[in-house]
């Protein structure tokens, strides 16, 4: 039972590292690019809020706080990251919704213009499906493990 419980630990230790490396590198990507971006340059994305003025409260930034989040491990710091994360999955699925534009007809796109992968909204949405489901895993688990602890010390 001890061994289970500290592979589980290695192994969501080194998925939270993971998630980490990948919000930070995203967001380090688009906030360079974004230093860098002149008004010449042509992107593919329709609506990318980092293409205007930076600000804290867009998805790079939200997505680098829900992995930070996760990272602090306790249950209200899951739930937050989810509930972040959860809200930029939920702009990406309400902007295909109302697209007239399907998801592979914009993958074609990127493909076709050659635009960094980084630099869609597409990925943004795709991290932020990671993060969430990774939130929401080790939220329950961490509630299964605490109603596995009260049930045995009863």
């Amino acid at each position: 039972m001890k061994q289970s419980q500290t592979n589980t630990f290695f192994l969501f230790s080194a998925v939270k590292a993971i998630v980490l490396i990948l919000a930070i590198a995203n967001f380090v990507f688009i906030w360079m690019h974004q230093k860098t971006q002149t008004s010449s340059t042509i992107s593919f994305c329709g609506y990318c809020p980092w293409y205007e003025n930076w600000t804290f409260t867009n998805e790079p930034s939200i997505l680098l706080l829900s992995a930070f989040l996760i990272l602090a491990s306790y249950w209200w710091s899951y739930l937050s990251a989810a509930i972040l994360s959860g809200y930029v999955l939920c702009v990406g699925i309400f902007s295909l919704l109302i697209s007239d534009l399907g998801l592979l007809e914009r993958w074609e796109g990127i493909q076709k213009y050659e635009v960094s992968l980084f630099l869609t909204m597409e990925s943004q949405w795709i991290l932020a499906g990671i993060i969430f489901g990774f939130g929401v895993l080790c939220l329950g688990e961490m509630l299964v493990r605490k109603s596995r602890r009260e049930a045995s010390s009863e």
